[in-house]
């Protein structure tokens, strides 16, 4: 009898137990479809156009979609509210998140320098390609195909150790950019980097973060930098961060091999001023007598105007200063921030220094702490020398002929077809191919030299800028 007793309590109690459980569960799905769901749409700066909409689940993320392309533009990152949207963030609203674009001036490779291992093959990822022009439009060239090789779409093939320089233009001559390979023997890959350097700056200062690599050995040790939102601060290709108002920012750091990242808050303080300079002692009279325990707060100018000054060319891998002019002189805060409407053309540190990275024209802009700015344009060429080299043609040892060559930015130039000038003797113009000769007469006369020529490519594209002329 008492067997009986003792199972019938069992069997109340395990079926109360099995009753609680499918309650819980009960509760918990209804929890779940009780949630609020959000609209999550996706948008570009460009037209406005929507390019996704999602819907998630309150205090859920949203995943990052693929980044967009856009004929003739640059994708930049996504937005919100104007800052890098970090993606590890829990939906508590409706949102918008945008799809930054920049024109695209030139053609915009992914990398602009990358390791391999001898026998490795890639494809050559381009980013971006200005408006109308399509990748069946690009010639690619290897400046030593017994190193590397490269196919008509960009492929690429380690065959030796060294260091090359892959170009990708267009046909017509209009676009041009490359970049540097290095080749290896033993390539060890990164596995990780962190980010090591303070956490604070005061607005106007710097500080430097290192990206510290995983493993030590790694070959290719090429990092970018990127601030979630520069109105706060701004960090150069070195990792030097520049504070430009209160705030806090996550500086990103991803490595050029494997894409690894990682990232680092950082807050910007405002100044203070020196309490010692407005605090009264001994027999001084305070600042403010009707109120002797209340320092007067120091007067402020605000930026009214800025403008830039400098020279207004520069040659690829030269680099030339820009100057902020801010008006009135004695604005109290003169913190500016330089931006390059197109690094593929040039690049502009936080100090105006302006690098030529390839031909064309770029705009640089300048913006003060308080919304003022300016902008400038800046023209990138590359430098050509043509060398002339004496023949001798008797035994008399006198010098009727020249052979010459040529190079862009010192490499020598290898589809060149011919160059063209006005003879300075005659006043003829003169059209001479790769390998032929040029009469003495034609170049030199009165002292007086060649100076200017029109160099002729081999798919019939002229080049007539910064011809430097050398005699040997």
């Amino acid at each position: 009898m008492e067997k009986k007793k003792s199972n019938k309590n069992k069997i109340i109690l395990v079926s109360t137990i099995v009753g609680i459980i499918v309650l819980l569960v009960a509760f918990l799905l209804l929890s779940s479809c009780s949630k609020k769901e959000y609209k999550v749409t996706f948008i570009d700066n460009i037209d406005k156009s929507e390019i996704n909409t999602v819907k998630i689940k309150e205090n859920e993320k949203v995943k990052r979609p693929s980044d967009p392309k856009k004929d003739g533009y640059i994708f930049d990152d996504w937005y919100y509210n104007n800052v890098i949207y970090d993606f590890n963030t829990k939906v508590t609203k409706d949102m918008k998140i945008v799809a930054k674009f920049k024109k695209a001036d030139d053609i915009v490779l992914k990398n602009s320098s990358f390791v391999l291992e001898v026998g490795e093959t890639k494809n050559i990822e381009i980013k971006a390609l200005p408006k109308g022009l399509s990748l069946s439009d690009l010639i690619w060239l290897s400046s030593d195909e017994t190193i590397l090789s490269v196919d008509k779409n960009g492929k690429i093939k380690a065959l030796k150790e060294g260091e090359v320089t892959v170009t990708v233009k267009s046909r017509d001559g209009s676009y041009e950019t490359s970049c540097k390979i290095k080749i290896t023997k033993n390539k060890i890959a990164v596995e990780k980097v962190e980010i090591t350097g303070a956490s604070e700056v005061n607005v106007g200062s710097t500080i430097k973060l290192t990206a510290k690599i995983s493993p030590n050995e790694a070959t290719d040790k090429e990092v970018s930098w990127k601030s979630s939102n520069t109105n706060i601060a701004v960090i150069d290709k070195d990792g030097n961060v520049k504070g430009i108002k209160a705030g806090e920012v996550t500086i990103t750091v991803t490595t050029n091999d494997g894409n690894k990242t990682a990232t680092h808050k950082v807050t910007v303080k405002a100044k203070t001023s020196n309490p010692s300079q407005n605090t009264p002692s001994g027999d001084q009279k305070p600042n403010n007598p009707s109120n002797p325990s209340t320092p007067e707060p120091p007067k402020t100018y605000p930026v009214e105007s800025v403008s830039i000054s400098g020279p207004t060319s520069v040659n690829v891998g030269n680099t030339i200063l820009l100057t902020a002019n801010i008006t009135p002189s004695n604005a109290t805060d003169k913190t500016v921030i330089w931006r390059s409407g197109n690094d593929g053309i040039a690049t502009v540190d936080q100090n105006g220094n302006v690098t030529g990275v390839n031909d064309g024209e770029v705009t640089i802009t300048v913006e003060t702490s308080n919304g003022k700015t300016a902008t400038y344009k800046v023209t990138v060429k590359s430098d050509y020398v043509i060398t002339f080299t004496e023949i001798k043609q008797d035994v008399t040892g006198s010098v009727m002929q020249y052979s010459f060559s040529v190079t862009k930015n010192g490499v020598n130039l290898d589809n060149l077809k011919a160059i063209s000038f006005n003879a300075i003797k005659s006043g003829t113009s003169r059209t001479v191919l790769k390998g032929n000769l040029i009469a003495a007469e034609d170049i030199l006369y009165d002292g007086s030299r060649l100076v200017t020529a029109t160099i002729i490519l081999t798919d019939n594209s002229k080049v007539t800028s910064n011809i430097t002329l050398v005699y040997k």
